[in-house]
């Protein structure tokens, strides 16, 4: 699991930050104010800073020239409300790696963290970390960050959903049966039944459809379920 220091000193809305991206499988630290985040970075390890860029607060563009003259090189990313070219310029003048606007969808947030992820582990010499894309038909799944790249459009999807595509993806031509369906996305939960999954999977069609994207799997009847012919892509 991924570590990531949020500093934002407005709590309440850092904490809904917060669990939105440890829903993601990010571990997260909050600091409210510029010294509590120079003490967790001297005590932590994180992979991502990701800073809420305020204008006449010590949360500017002078805390991130404090964290690289602190010979800090964890990449750091502005997440802020503060839109224009004059705010982008300042953080990344001032030593950030990336400018994201808060309005961005989660997403796009999500894609551009993850690839900031990437290329440190590259930097590092972490070859063998490299996210392995699944292809979904003509698609391409990212397992990691539970993003399927759909006509060049990134959509975020559960980690269930995700594991529904990975496993009928395995073998694009099969038709996997209601059970083992379950038992390998579901595991041992005893919460899993076939309704759970029609459920699961109703979601990821509306989901599909909110980006113009035609349904992916199929539901073969007193069999199982595999991805549509149309769309798979025959594995050699």
């Amino acid at each position: 699991m991924k570590s990531l220091l949020l500093v934002d000193d407005e709590a309440v809305f850092a904490q809904a930050q917060a669990r939105t991206l440890q829903e993601y499988r990010f571990r997260v630290d909050v600091a409210e104010t510029a010294a509590a985040a120079h003490k967790l970075i001297r005590q932590n390890h994180y992979d991502l800073v990701l800073v809420d860029l305020k204008l006449n607060s010590e949360l500017g563009t002078g805390f991130i020239r404090q964290l690289r003259a602190a010979g800090i090189r964890t990449k750091i990313v502005v997440w802020t409300v503060m839109e224009g070219e004059i705010y982008e310029s300042a953080a990344l003048d001032a030593g950030a790696d990336d400018f994201i606007l808060k309005k961005t969808p989660i997403s796009l947030v999500l894609s551009r963290l993850y690839a900031h992820l990437r290329r440190n582990e590259w930097d590092l010499g972490h070859s063998g970390v490299k996210v392995q894309r699944i292809d979904v038909g003509t698609f391409q799944l990212d397992p990691e960050s539970h993003v399927l790249s759909a006509n060049d459009t990134p959509i975020q999807l559960t980690r269930k959903q995700t594991r529904i595509l990975q496993v009928l993806a395995a073998n694009p031509a099969r038709t996997v049966p209601t059970q083992e369906l379950l038992d390998k996305v579901w595991g041992s939960d005893i919460r899993k039944s076939p309704s759970v999954l029609d459920g699961a999977l109703s979601r990821l069609r509306a989901k599909l459809r909110e980006h113009d994207v035609d349904d992916l799997v199929q539901n073969v009847k007193g069999r199982g379920f595999k991805l549509i012919a149309s769309r798979a892509i025959q594995q050699s």
